[in-house]
């Protein structure tokens, strides 16, 4: 069982196919609790990626000129949630987003515009996008308003 845990933490799931998945993980887990005999009154099922170190756990931080900073190893749907828009990707990470809309590694510095943001890579270890810097774009009913 310790070893069927520590791999469900550690599997990360394409945000699209996340409700499927978490459909079929409660029912594997009713169905298992039934066959073992416990008791067990599930009102609400939650399951969510989970991250493990102090890069992961950290959000989005607005900064001094209305930007705004997010983590590259921050979850698509946490980031998506936090910003109340949606992203057609089959990243699990921003930072992922971002390599996957480039279509190459990025270089510092590096623009590019997914849906209502220009995200600007600010900083990069390895291969790894630490953290991207968001503006938000204006919509056409923003340019009208006064």
């Amino acid at each position: 069982m310790s070893d069927f845990l520590l791999e469900l933490l550690s599997e990360e799931i394409p945000a699209r196919m996340q409700a499927g998945a978490r459909a079929d993980l409660e029912k594997l887990f009713r169905r298992e609790l039934e066959a073992a005999a416990i008791a067990a009154r599930l009102r609400e099922f939650r399951a969510q990626p989970a991250r493990f170190g102090p890069r992961y756990l950290s959000g989005a931080e607005p900064l001094p000129d209305g930007r705004l900073r997010l983590p590259g190893a921050m979850a698509i749907q946490d980031a998506a949630t936090a910003l109340a828009t949606e992203w057609e990707t089959d990243a699990t990470t921003v930072g992922g987003m971002v390599i996957e809309a480039l279509g190459h590694l990025p270089t510092l510095g590096e623009r590019i515009s997914i849906g209502e943001y220009d995200f600007e890579v600010e900083r990069l270890a390895d291969r790894v996008v630490e953290s991207v810097i968001l503006v938000r774009l204006p919509t056409p009913r923003d340019e009208d308003e006064p």
